[in-house]
């Protein structure tokens, strides 16, 4: 048995059979599809049509980066969580400086410590100007966010 009365998957769908698998995805895009929400039904769109016609997920989503550019989807994952860091740390402390003072190795107060350390274990950058950079890239990236402490 791998539904609920509901026809809701309840085993961990890496246990399920190939062809299994196969149509669970084909009902997680159904459902995405069916969505209000545009990104949603883009997003189902994409992995219904990839699982119809295969080919590179990168490509039927549209997110390949182009020939000889480093800019994954995994960079810029990554890029993002680490300017979310550096601004949860700054608007927390209430002061640029200060925060870039606390990642360099100055005293932090105990109430920012798992801020702190959440900011260094993505290895953010420390420069003199990295959270100036981090809100441009955040603006630019048009995500409103709200930073909580």
């Amino acid at each position: 048995m791998t539904r609920n009365a509901f026809g809701h998957l309840i085993v961990d769908p890496t246990t399920l059979h190939y062809s299994q698998r196969i149509d669970e995805l084909r009902r997680v895009a159904g459902r995405l599809m069916a969505d209000v929400d545009r990104g949603s039904q883009w997003a189902g769109a994409a992995l219904l049509g990839w699982l119809q016609c295969g080919g590179h997920f990168e490509d039927t989503l549209g997110i390949r980066p182009p020939r000889g550019s480093r800019r994954s989807a995994a960079r810029l994952l990554r890029a993002m969580q680490q300017d979310d860091a550096l601004l949860r740390l700054a608007t927390a402390i209430g002061c640029d400086r200060q925060a870039l003072r606390i990642l360099r190795g100055a005293e932090c107060p105990p109430e920012y410590q798992s801020l702190r350390d959440a900011a260094l274990g993505l290895r953010v950058p420390t420069g003199p100007h990295a959270i100036t950079r981090a809100r441009r890239r955040d603006r630019e990236r048009g995500m409103t966010r709200a930073l909580q402490t």
